[in-house]
């Protein structure tokens, strides 16, 4: 994915007055470690309850799916098709609300840069942590094995003691070091 993509898919949400927070793979290949197909984003609450009003009335949007946690939409741009993955962040809030995780996220774990605002890659690991998918695991050690820090993870956890979600991160740290032998062990 190059960088005038990510900017694109953050660029049309933005105009449509959309708050937006890049995670997933773009945050890794950023930071030079992993590869991405697809854009991930969080936005607010309230603005993923309007993506159907706005997805499905863009003649830009193709191939829209919408979600509970996950909607998928693809955004042309010239002749090419951009994968956008927009993320509701009440899935991963543990006892937060969903705007709270997003507004700490925003204010605490993320930076603006060229492209939009950049989550660091603590979110994505915490997110990926947090979905209990071996698959997921699987991706943080490619991150590691392409440079990333492991210090990310302690990042991830500190995310987890704020959402109240220490023990289900927990368990995948165990799962991740069982699997990889890569983490320092659990706090």
């Amino acid at each position: 994915m190059r960088p005038a993509h990510i900017r694109a898919a953050v660029k049309f949400l933005e105009g449509k007055g959309f708050d937006v927070v890049i995670v997933g793979g773009a945050v890794m290949q950023l930071r030079g470690s992993g590869s991405t197909e697809d854009v991930d984003l969080f936005v607010t609450v309230s603005d993923y309850g309007r993506l159907e009003e706005v997805l499905l009335h863009d003649t830009s949007v193709v191939d829209v799916k919408l979600g509970d946690e996950t909607s998928v939409a693809y955004l042309k741009l010239g002749g090419e098709k951009i994968r956008i993955d927009i993320l509701d962040p009440s899935y991963f809030s543990g006892e937060k609300t969903g705007d709270e995780f997003f507004d700490y996220v925003k204010r605490h774990w993320s930076k603006e840069e060229t492209v939009g605002r950049v989550a660091d890659p603590a979110v994505v690991w915490y997110t990926r942590l947090f979905v209990k998918k071996e698959a997921y695991l699987d991706r943080i050690d490619i991150d590691l094995g392409q440079g990333a820090k492991i210090e990310w993870l302690d990042g991830a956890q500190e995310i987890a003691n704020y959402l109240g979600t220490k023990e289900r991160i927990r368990e995948q740290l165990r799962r991740l070091d069982e699997l990889f032998k890569v983490t320092r062990g659990p706090d």
